[in-house]
């Protein structure tokens, strides 16, 4: 069997299904159609691809917002249409548009049309609020032939605190991303954030890969590396198992050589002792590194810096210590 001719022959009964219903009932035809299985997006693209004109689309584009409960139905319709058009038509449409629709519903037509510079100009045009809305909301899509829209999609994802949004959308190529951009992805991710639960979901490997750049990139300080690798050190230590030759915490590691305080410090945090008993004043975890902790930051300073004091303990007030550590 030619699946290549079957799939055509499928194409053009699909074409002739809708010029006709198109002919005979119009939009609310297509409307009535799309309501009866899950193509709606292939009835999108195939409508603008010969069977209405501009003016039709317009048609169809507003029917299907003016409802004021949204439907997925209709959405898909039009997100369908919106990528099948290219850039000119789709521009023009939009010009045609823009007095026509109120900010609620153009917002939702930028929702669904690609995911592209060119919708975001739009978008700025918009309250600040539909213009919040709009990055809080949007579905992400990888750019796979605009790295500087991929950094600016990263950067407006990080000021409505969509980290982890950011890292999944371009995390088929982090190389493309700036190190800044990286950085800031990483260390956000590691705080709380808007980010909806479930969505968006981190695999370690592409965590490993962010790394790894950030490991060549010559203008982070060991401190920020460390602080970054601290703050995801269980998933860097579950990238290595077993891979001994593939270390991914070099930089925690140097940053410890440079200052023991720090190891003797996280043993105390780690273990409780097993009189019950509480550490000595000066081994206490500071409370700036207890949200330095929690937080994600990328600065090892403050714990390191409070940590210097323990070299000057006495030897009486090691006893305490003798009674040992248990986890």
């Amino acid at each position: 069997m030619d699946f290549r001719a079957r799939e055509q022959r499928i194409e053009e009964l699909r074409f002739e299904a809708l010029t006709s219903i198109t002919q005979e009932r119009g939009i609310p035809g297509i409307l009535a159609l799309s309501e009866k299985g899950n193509s709606q997006r292939q009835i999108g693209a195939h409508l603008v691809s010969g069977i209405l004109t501009d003016e039709q689309i317009e048609d169809l584009i507003m029917q299907s917002l003016r409802p004021a409960e949204k439907s997925s139905i209709r959405d898909g319709i039009v997100a369908g249409a919106l990528w099948t058009l290219d850039e000119g038509r789709r521009k023009a449409i939009y010009a045609s548009l823009r007095g026509k629709v109120a900010e609620e519903e153009a917002l939702r037509l930028w929702l669904l049309s690609p995911y592209r510079a060119s919708t975001w100009e739009l978008v700025d045009q918009l309250s600040a609020e539909a213009r919040n809305r709009y990055w809080v909301e949007v579905v992400l899509q990888y750019v796979f032939d605009s790295p500087e829209e991929n950094n600016e999609s990263v950067r407006r994802l990080l000021e409505v605190e969509r980290p982890r949004a950011a890292f999944v959308s371009i995390h088929f190529k982090l190389e493309e991303i700036h190190p800044f951009l990286l950085v800031q992805t990483l260390s956000a991710m590691a705080k709380n954030s808007k980010d909806k639960a479930g969505e968006y979901q981190l695999h370690d490997y592409d965590v490993q890969r962010a790394f790894q750049l950030i490991n060549r990139n010559p203008d982070l300080t060991l401190e920020e590396k460390a602080g970054l690798e601290f703050a995801y050190l269980e998933v860097l230590a579950r990238s290595f198992r077993g891979e001994e030759d593939q270390q991914q915490i070099l930089n925690l590691e140097r940053y410890i050589e440079e200052h023991p305080e720090l190891f003797v410090q996280a043993t105390v945090w780690v273990y409780k002792r097993k009189d019950r008993g509480e550490a000595p004043p000066s081994f206490a975890l500071p409370k700036v590194a207890s949200i330095w902790y929690n937080a994600g930051t990328v600065s090892l300073k403050p714990l390191s810096v409070s940590l210097v004091k323990t070299r000057q303990l006495k030897r009486g007030s090691m006893k305490s210590s003798r009674n040992g550590l248990q986890r």
